[in-house]
């Protein structure tokens, strides 16, 4: 459910967000967009099947319609119109309810809201398995526009990467410590924990990403949470699969959260 105040009842956006939204509309016609006036045509087509079109310059672009509307859409008991899955492009798709110009932008508002301000792919997708209308490019315009989403990343973001100095030392004596440099494959290894929560595929909400220092390669593996055991298990694959490449001394270095410098051991 979207949440509105009274104050702001387009939050997370705002009036002059919603002004812009339809300028912008205006300039970017869309062919499957619908206008009030088309979603009541095709309704009275879909009504009335055997009625047809009245002579002159829009008989033609009328005709259009009645197939377009007998062809792919139905009328509910509500009066509400819907897109059927009977052309090829929606086969597999359920019934789509229809949503017309003036309903776009709280559509949206309420689906980016009901995901907790979710990406513009899970939004998209969620609107085009309900509704018919929408394009994805514009979810993108406005969700770049959302006032909580930059609170959001940034919440999910890191601190910014600042060197590692001496912290007992006063001020003025504090020196930077040396950078390790790795001479040889696996000689230390980069852990971290990427975080999808905002996004997940399916059961999946983490990857575990595990980087080589010295060739940059790189093991991804997904994990339905970041819990430790879950994390160990994953790291227990990854070093079987390493020591089948021979005995080497590990040291392991994380730039996330959840992780200790530490080293493995002299020998896997």
């Amino acid at each position: 459910m979207s949440t509105v105040t009274q104050s702001n009842p387009f939050a997370p956006f705002s009036a002059k967000d919603l002004q812009e939204f339809e300028i912008w509309m205006n300039q970017d016609k869309g062919r499957s967009r619908f206008t009030e006036e088309k979603r009541a045509e095709y309704c009275d087509w879909v009504r009335n099947p055997h009625v047809k079109p009245a002579p002159g310059a829009e008989q033609k672009r009328l005709w259009n319609h009645k197939y377009d509307a007998l062809s792919h859409y139905r009328v509910d008991g509500d009066g509400k119109l819907y897109r059927t899955s009977t052309a090829e492009r929606d086969r597999g798709r359920s019934d789509r309810r229809v949503i017309c110009e003036s309903e776009i932008f709280g559509t949206i508002r309420d689906v980016h809201v009901e995901l907790e301000h979710a990406g513009v792919n899970k939004v998209a997708a969620a609107i085009a398995d309900r509704y018919h209308g929408i394009r994805k490019i514009e979810v993108e315009w406005l969700l770049k526009r959302c006032s909580t989403c930059p609170a959001e990343r940034q919440n999910r973001s890191r601190a910014p990467l600042e060197p590692v100095m001496a912290a007992k030392s006063p001020p003025a004596e504090r020196v930077q410590i040396e950078r390790i440099i790795a001479s040889r494959p696996l000689e230390r290894v980069q852990i971290d924990l990427v975080d999808l929560r905002h996004e997940p595929d399916g059961y999946y909400h983490w990857i575990l990403h595990i980087t080589d220092h010295f060739s940059k390669f790189t093991s991804l593996f997904p994990l339905m949470t970041n819990i430790s055991e879950e994390v160990a298990r994953c790291m227990a694959q990854w070093i079987v699969l390493e020591k089948r490449c021979g005995k080497r001394r590990i040291g392991f270095e994380e730039v996330g959260f959840g992780f200790t410098t530490y080293c493995v051991g002299d020998e896997l």
